[in-house]
């Protein structure tokens, strides 16, 4: 029975040595590992190829727009810086500038003679016509101006009445008599023959035929 009993007590101290040491086994291991470092690994990854774009679409095809023109609320006419003017009593068709900073218009005229009629003043002179014919005129003188250009003197002219035409117009106006051959156009109409009646576009030349019917 001794026997027996001294095998237990062994056993049990045994039992008891093992679960002394294990903790402590346990404990350096925890102690003895190796701290964990975090790295972040970069993975390069293959590029995915770009999808080719889609063709676009053919475009509708516009209709160009018209130009917007303004002016026709005003309800004139639109004149362009040349025209073609129209003496409808001496059936004369000329060529004119249209010249907004001329106060009267001009008409080359050459042989001016001034004579009395009646005990009225009056004024005979010549207008050449597109084929370079003389026209004989005789009218009334309404009045005589001075017009000075710069560098050269004074020069009188003679003031009359003409009918002018241009475009659907007909103008019973005041013209000044000059010798207009150092010109490239024989006729200048001013602002006289314009206010009130026109606007001018001088991106504009020769835009319509004058009327021949008034006279």
């Amino acid at each position: 029975m001794r026997e027996v009993a001294l095998v237990l007590f062994i056993f049990v101290l045994l039992g008891c040595a093992q679960k002394k040491i294990e903790p402590q086994l346990v404990k350096e291991t925890i102690i003895k590992e190796p701290s964990v470092v975090e790295k972040t690994v970069y993975v390069e990854m293959p590029r995915e190829a770009c999808p080719q774009p889609e063709p676009c679409k053919p475009c509708a095809k516009v209709k160009p727009c018209k130009p917007i023109t303004l002016y026709k609320e005003y309800k004139k006419v639109v004149l362009g810086e040349l025209e073609e003017v129209y003496f409808p009593v001496h059936d004369i068709l000329l060529n004119a500038r249209i010249d907004t900073g001329a106060q009267t218009s001009s008409v080359g005229a050459e042989n001016i003679v001034p004579f009395e009629r009646d005990g009225k003043q009056w004024v005979r002179f010549e207008i050449l016509d597109a084929n370079n014919n003389a026209i004989k005129i005789k009218r009334p003188i309404v009045k005589t101006i001075k017009v000075k250009r710069h560098g050269e003197k004074a020069q009188e002219r003679y003031v009359v009445h003409m009918r002018v035409n241009i475009a659907s117009l007909s103008n019973y106006i005041e013209v000044s008599l000059s010798d207009r051959r150092q010109y490239k156009f024989p006729v200048l109409i001013g602002r006289n023959y314009l206010q009130g009646n026109v606007l001018v576009d001088v991106s504009q030349q020769y835009t319509r035929k004058p009327n021949k019917d008034n006279e």
